[in-house]
């Protein structure tokens, strides 16, 4: 393989390293809704936003039901995440709604997602 052949494959492996980075970027339409979402779902999960709250480094959102509803789904942002939540787009506007990423388990019989470091992410949804 010559220099330029190996310049050509760089470029293509660029832009299709790109091009799953967008994908991964755009708004997640497909999730499912948060009050289908059971113990084990691993995927997106979308919902409208019923309250967020910070607690030293952690964000919780509660989608669907306010605190301290059981039916609620919660994502919660542990540190890193937290920050990434942070710096995006307000989720406390009303009527705004949110898809997260993660595995659905439960805790003191709610489910939420958990997002640790940079593994899960918030989309909102317009």
């Amino acid at each position: 393989m010559d220099k330029v052949q190996k310049q050509q494959r760089l470029r293509r492996s660029a832009r299709r390293l790109e091009q799953m980075q967008q994908e991964q970027l755009r708004p997640q339409r497909l999730g499912i809704n948060w009050k289908d979402a059971s113990v084990g779902y691993n995927g997106y999960v979308c919902g409208p936003i019923a309250s967020t709250r910070y607690d030293g480094d952690i964000q919780f959102i509660n989608l669907g039901r306010d605190y301290p509803d059981p039916a609620r789904l919660t994502i919660v942002g542990w540190e890193a995440a937290g920050e990434v939540i942070r710096s995006g787009p307000p989720l406390n506007m009303p009527a705004s709604a949110v898809c997260a990423k993660g595995t659905v388990v439960s805790y003191d019989g709610v489910r939420q997602i958990q997002m640790q470091s940079f593994k899960g992410r918030v989309t909102p949804v317009q």
